[in-house]
Parts: structure tokens; sequence; C-alpha cells
């Protein structure tokens, strides 16, 4: 093996480290960087790689158009530059969100339509890094799935490498992706794939389904990161209309709002109430038909209610978390003390009529 020490002249090496040496450019690379600004409000960063997961329907593609929409209607990024690639749609999704994209600026590409496919991304990505032409450009893909295999380390590190080559010319990449079926011992969602685009991604999140109200067809989601670079929101969350049948996907994007801090407490708070209605419903329901016949002491109720098959700490949990005077709080039944010995009695609670709901009686 010959080194430089034998007299080697670097300059007769085809390649050295001295050609990749960067110190003279800095200047220019510093004029080129971007100030931190969000194409995601809170979420992506400009000259960054952002993957967002989610389980399908968690409304992960219309919260991106929406916050893509205040992005280039507020002036933040140039519409022309974003290039939105719809890979997972039917027909007429497409022509609705292709009516959107029009409408606010920025551009929308689908494989199998003008000539595009799938497989051209890498080709055309890597031909703007060497040309150097990336600046500010915005590449949306939904879902990434589409354009390699997670699955495979193999062939999604290559992809991958790709989009990082892409990014370090100050282009952006944001990808859309699945979640696992199954879920971590603390009931959140996981990252499906490889880790490779975790670990090649600036900012990673997941978006995941907190609240949903049958009645107003209202769902609350969360965007909430694991791994960040640069000044990120760490916890979002947002609320819309997931009924498409009652409305056009225009409408749906009008109806996506992001909460307050107080909204979201109050979310939290409904939505743990029914939790606990869910959990214990079935003792709630043994418990009123005891009371509905006329038995009313601690020990009666809770013996009656086991001999009706229910686990005697259910009822014992139920008698507690249901006690109060407010219906509408799922109070069910309150207590009175009667007789010599200031007996306790539990007695069901009236219903209240729609009127006295609305009023807060």
């Amino acid at each position: 093996m010959v080194s430089f020490e034998d007299g080697i002249d670097p300059n007769d090496c085809k390649v050295c480290f001295d050609q990749f040496i960067l110190n003279d450019e800095v200047d220019k690379m510093e004029a080129q960087m971007q100030k931190d600004q969000f194409i995601l409000n809170g979420i992506a960063l400009l000259g960054q790689m952002t993957v967002i997961y989610a389980k399908p329907n968690a409304g992960k593609t219309l919260l991106i158009l929406h916050l893509l929409i205040n992005s280039t209607k507020s002036g933040a990024i140039d519409g022309k530059k974003v290039y939105y690639i719809n890979a997972d749609d039917h027909y007429k999704g497409l022509i609705e969100k292709t009516r959107i994209a029009n409408e606010a600026g920025f551009m929308m590409l689908a494989p199998g339509h003008k000539g595009f496919k799938a497989t051209m991304l890498q080709e055309i990505l890597k031909d703007m890094t060497i040309k150097n032409i990336c600046h500010g450009v915005v590449v949306v893909l939904d879902t990434a799935k589409k354009f390699t295999d997670l699955m495979n380390k193999t062939l999604s590190s290559e992809f991958f490498e790709t989009l990082r080559q892409f990014v370090s010319k100050n282009g952006t990449v944001i990808l859309l992706a699945h979640v696992n079926k199954k879920r971590d011992e603390e009931k959140k969602v996981i990252y499906a794939g490889t880790a490779d685009l975790v670990d090649d991604a600036d900012c990673a999140y997941t978006l995941d389904e907190v609240a949903f109200d049958a009645l107003t067809s209202m769902k609350t989601v969360q965007f909430e990161n694991f791994k960040a670079r640069g000044n990120v929101e760490l916890k979002l969350i947002y609320q819309y209309c997931a009924n498409p049948a009652r409305t056009t996907y225009a409408n749906l994007l009008d109806s996506v709002r992001r909460l307050t801090d107080e909204d979201c407490k109050r979310t939290e708070e409904e939505q743990a109430a029914k939790d606990l209605l869910a959990a214990n419903s079935e003792a709630i329901e043994a418990i009123k038909e005891i009371l509905g016949l006329g038995i009313n002491t601690w020990t009666e109720i809770v013996s009656e209610a086991v001999a009706m098959g229910i686990p005697k700490r259910k009822v014992i949990k139920a008698l507690k978390d249901h006690t109060g005077e407010s219906f509408i709080k799922n109070q069910f039944w309150h207590v009175i003390r009667t007789g010599d010995k200031n007996r306790k009695e539990y007695i069901l609670n009236q219903q209240p009529t729609q009127n006295m709901e609305m009023w807060g009686v």
C-alpha cells in the first residue's frame, strides 16, 4: 500500500479531500441559507425534511392542505414552487384537490397524469440537486409508500439519500406516511416501516385522533413531535368536520381550526368524561336498575349488582364516580341521609329536559 509518506503527490490523486473543502464557500452558503420559515405553521420548516405519520382517515391530507393554503395565501411561501404530489387519491378527489390548489396558487401533480410517474421522482430531484435549483422548492409526497418500499431497507435508503441531497441544497420535503395497526403500551400510534425515514428526517410527527363527537361529526386530532430540529411545536391540536357525506371537501377545509390551550383542556376533560362513562357503563345500568327497584343502601346495591354478574370493584367505582346532583356531568344519583342512624341512601337523579340542559340546570 502506498502513502503520501512514500512521496506520492496529492495532486496526482484522482480524488482527494482538498477538492471538497467548503471553507472558501461559506459566505456564499450563508447568503443562500434560508431563515427559519414555516411551510406548515408550527410543524414544517423551509429547507428541512419533515415526515408526518398517521392512520388512514386521521385527516392528514386535509390538515396539510389547510396549512399549505394558509402559507401560500399569506405570502409566507411561493405557491409556484410548491409541488403537491397526490399519489393516494381517487379521480374525484384529485379533481377537488386540484381545484383547491388552483385557488390557493400551488401546484398539484399525480402519477398517471400528463405522463408523470412515481418512478420519475428521484430522477427529477437528483437533476434539480445537480443543477442547484432546489432553493425555495417545496415537494409534498402524499403518501411516501407510493414512491418507495418503506419496508425494504435497501430501496428506501437510496430514496431517502436522494431526498437528503435535495434538502442539503435548500429544498424542502414533506412526507405523509402511515402508522402500524397496533399501538404501543401507552396507546400511542407507532410509525410504520424501517427507522431510516425517521433517521434521515429533520422533524417527525405522529397525527392521532383524540376525540370524536358523533352528534356533530367533529373530530379532534393531535400532532405530536418525536424528532425536532429547529423551533417547531411539540404538540398541536386541530379540530375539523369528519363527515364528507354532509359537505364538500372545500367546506371540510373551512371547518379546520386550531384549538387554543383552553379548548384543548376542555376537549381533554370531555374525552376523559366519555372514556369514564364507557368504562363504567355496565355497572351504571345495573345500579340504575337496582335503584329503580327501591334498593338504595350502599351494601344492598353492591350485593345486588354482584349477583347480576358485575365485579364488585366496578360497582364500587361506578358508585363513587357518578355520585352528585348534576345529571349533565354524568352524575346519575345523589346521596341523602335518613333515619335516626343517619343512614346513607342513594337516589336516582331526574333526567333534565332539553331546556334544562340548555340552561345548565
